[in-house]
């Protein structure tokens, strides 16, 4: 640790004494993170169309701040009260909202980088509790999916947007408790499936998709931290599952 985007925190912080545009990013972080310090914890709370995308990524982009900011400053605040959110979100009755897994992918993404940023700073008990709300409230809904139970979304067989983003958060997912869950983790890798992969056939031959310019742009997000996080966190050398590969 840390695996997830960020690998050595002396060098982000380096970058961010050394580069004027490092800096700027770090104050918008850091401004989200005092902001979460004085509110309560993320409410669940149904959109119209009964998925819960706000909340979980208010909880997502809350961890991302909370936990890099933590990692700057030395500042326990924002550690504790990235916990403690993480805590209060397994009060919620899914992360789901029953309709849709995006916003689970979503949320359990963020709760896997405070995990793994934090990771050092985080008691025994505390990671423990911080995987038992992930089993409770991301686990299951994945593994319906994967073994074929429930089918709420397309993104274990569509090409498209949607598939890369959500199995890159759940490659996540396994990459951050890799250590204390090993069969959980080397499962959720063996399930990602190949399309992440193919995916960039997609824009052959002139870098265009069919989905549009915004989810073009997310899918290249969102291909660049699925590159980065298998770069960070495999040994040069280490066989990926078999069906990784074309």
């Amino acid at each position: 640790h840390p695996r997830l985007m960020v690998t050595d925190w002396e060098q982000v912080k380096k970058n961010i004494e050394n580069s004027y545009e490092a800096q700027m990013w770090y104050a918008s972080i850091k401004q989200r993170a005092d902001a979460a310090l004085s509110r309560g914890p993320v409410e669940y709370a149904l959109k119209d169309t009964g998925n819960i995308l706000d909340a979980g990524r208010e909880l997502l982009n809350r961890c991302i701040a909370l936990a890099f900011t933590y990692n700057i400053t030395g500042d326990r605040r924002y550690l504790d009260k990235c916990y403690d959110d993480i805590i209060y979100s397994g009060t919620w009755p899914n992360w789901s909202g029953f309709v849709s897994s995006l916003p689970t992918t979503e949320t359990v993404y963020g709760v896997a980088c405070a995990y793994d940023w934090l990771y050092y700073d985080l008691t025994p008990e505390q990671r423990k509790n911080i995987i038992d709300v992930m089993k409770k409230q991301a686990m299951p809904d994945f593994i319906y999916n994967y073994e074929g139970i429930q089918t709420s979304t397309d993104y274990t067989v569509s090409p498209e947007g949607w598939m890369v983003s959500c199995n890159t958060n759940i490659l996540g997912m396994a990459i951050a408790i890799a250590d204390e869950e090993p069969e959980i983790a080397e499962y959720f890798i063996e399930q990602i499936p190949e399309i992440c992969h193919i995916m960039p056939e997609r824009f052959y031959p002139q870098g265009a998709n069919a989905s549009g310019l915004m989810y073009w742009s997310k899918v290249n997000e969102m291909l660049t931290i699925y590159a980065d996080m298998l770069d960070n966190s495999f040994a040069p050398g280490y066989r990926l599952p078999s069906h990784w590969y074309i």
